[in-house]
Order: structure tokens, then sequence, then C-alpha cells
């Protein structure tokens, strides 16, 4: 039998961020979860839609995720990127993280999709 599942927010969530719309996704071990808010906005007072991308990470299979969350975000913030309204993906061993933003305005022109991918040494 599953325990209890354990529900997992953004620390700054407010309705209309859509997180978990699109899906989620895990590493092998069970360590790390990945989920988009495309609906999140560039401030706090604003649902914009520029997106972000939220993971969180525990250190043992039998730790909590909850207060264990890091925001990831489009470097220019532009509203309606839609960072997140695609699935997120996550490597393996949980060290490279990309998504769409199918809005994204710092390609060639605005509104060109961009694949965004975040990259960490350990």
């Amino acid at each position: 039998t599953h325990a209890t599942p354990e529900h997992l927010y953004n620390s700054d969530g407010e309705s209309l961020d859509y997180l978990g719309h699109s899906g989620t996704a895990m590493t092998g071990d069970g360590l790390i979860v990945v989920a988009g808010s495309y609906g999140d906005g560039s401030s706090s007072t604003s649902d914009d839609y520029s997106g972000s991308i939220t993971y969180w990470e525990r250190g043992g299979k039998n730790e909590s995720f909850a207060g264990k969350d890091t925001k990831l975000l489009d470097s220019d913030r532009a509203s309606s990127d839609y960072l997140g309204r695609d699935a997120p993906a996550i490597s393996g061993n949980g060290l490279v993280i990309a998504c769409g933003a199918y809005g994204d305005d710092s390609g060639v022109s605005s509104q060109v999709p961009a694949v965004l991918i975040w990259s960490r040494s350990s």
C-alpha cells in the first residue's frame, strides 16, 4: 500500500499559476521532482504567463519534499513566454532540467519558441 500523498506547492504560489498542469517529472532515484507553472507571473502581483519551473529535492527517500522547492526562471521574464506550459524533463541524475517556452521573446523575434536548459555540476 502507498502512504498518504504529499502535496507540493510553490512557496510563493498563487492562484492561476497552473503548477503541474502539463505534467511532472522525477529522477530515477525519486529524490527530485520537477513541474512547470506556465501561469506564473513576472512579479508577485501578476499572472502574466511568463512562467516558471519548480523543483523539489530531498536528501533521502524517507524525507519529505515539503519546503525544499527551488524556482527556475527565464532570465528575461517576459510576459506570455508560457515557460512550463509543456511538461519539463529532468535527467536521470537530476543535473539537467529542460522545458519549453513556446512564446519566448529572447530569440530572433517575439513569440519564437525556445527550449530552456538549466545545468548544475552536483
